[in-house]
């Protein structure tokens, strides 16, 4: 038997809801379709592409049920869990991509560059209890020190799983961030909540997430190690369009691999490709100004084959699109 309670509201402070559904998955068409689960989920627009959702569920027969979410961010923390989510190939819904475990006590940051297709695996008489915060990219691109999904790689101290689109951390939660996320849990399900309050510890758990994510491993690189990873950046500036790898970079250098992919993130704080995106588009982004070639030939010109990808990913950093600022440049 089914006995879910769902809500939605806006914060009080807020004129009106945003487009909820669009953050994430439609929380009452995707429990509703899940049998023998009891409990509570409350939904909370936030900010127009930020909401919270508070849930406290008891599974009392093993469930196995797909889900989607369009591209965007999860943070999660997770006071009682158990079973297991996993990414499917969106090519080929039953080939698994990635797993893992829902486990009490953990915290979780997600993050999909494309539209994520997954299930999860709840054993019987199993309880489910947490907060997860979800936003959209367009909410991400205006803080300049979120980290895109390029920026994140296998090397990187919190990586958990990735593969394809998605890229997921798991780590015991801190104290801090506990409290926060039981702060924003007790507040939301109280009969006269402070709404104030909950939106200031959504943006401070956010915060604290970033910090989480963004801490860099301790820079033990050598000398020469330096010197060979100034080369490696060097290399890349002098021929953006070139299609860069590891593998290339090492073998010139003499530089093993796994040292050049971390080495490089804790001495110029992003990693390899994220800083070979990050400089391609900026190079873009100046010739577009001047305008002596059209898009196409600038996304070449960059190392970019598919036009396509490049306006994407040029809109996701400067939030235009790279023909806006080629029309400007001609007017």
């Amino acid at each position: 038997m089914n006995k879910v309670e769902i809500f939605e509201r806006s914060l009080a402070q807020n004129d009106e809801l945003s487009d909820m559904p669009s953050l994430g998955f439609d929380d009452k068409n995707y429990m509703n379709k899940i049998e023998g689960i009891m409990g509570t989920c409350l939904r909370i627009n936030i900010r127009n592409g930020l909401d919270v959702t508070l849930f406290d569920y008891h599974f009392d027969q093993q469930s196995t049920e797909l889900s989607t979410a369009p591209a965007g961010v999860e943070l999660c923390v997770l006071f009682t869990g158990a079973g297991n989510t996993i990414a499917l190939d969106p090519n080929n819904t039953d080939r698994e991509i990635g797993r893992i475990p829902n486990q009490s006590g953990k915290s979780y940051i997600v993050l999909t560059d494309d539209d994520y297709i997954g299930k999860t695996e709840i054993p019987a008489n199993a309880n489910f209890k947490g907060i997860g915060i979800r936003f959209l990219p367009e909410f991400t691109s205006k803080l300049s020190n979120f980290p895109q999904f390029s920026e994140l790689a296998s090397d990187h101290h919190l990586h958990y799983s990735s593969a394809g689109k998605y890229w997921v951390s798991m780590f015991d939660t801190p104290e801090a961030l506990y409290h926060l996320a039981k702060n924003i849990f007790d507040e939301g399900f109280s009969n006269t909540p402070n709404d104030l309050a909950i939106e200031a510890d959504v943006l401070n758990i956010m915060t604290k997430f970033i910090n989480i994510i963004q801490k860099p491993p301790r820079n033990c690189n050598s000398s020469k190690d330096k010197r060979l990873l100034q080369q490696a950046r060097d290399m890349m500036l002098k021929n953006l369009a070139h299609a860069w790898s590891i593998d290339e970079i090492s073998r010139a250098l003499g530089l093993n691999k796994q040292k050049l992919k971390q080495g490089f993130k804790a001495e110029f704080g992003i990693p390899v490709y994220g800083f070979l995106q990050k400089q391609r588009l900026k190079a873009a982004h100046k010739m577009l100004e001047q305008s002596k070639q059209n898009v196409t030939e600038i996304s070449l010109a960059v190392g970019y084959a598919n036009p396509s990808h490049f306006a994407y990913l040029f809109k996701r950093q400067y939030g235009c699109s790279p023909s806006k600022i080629w029309a400007s440049s001609l007017a």
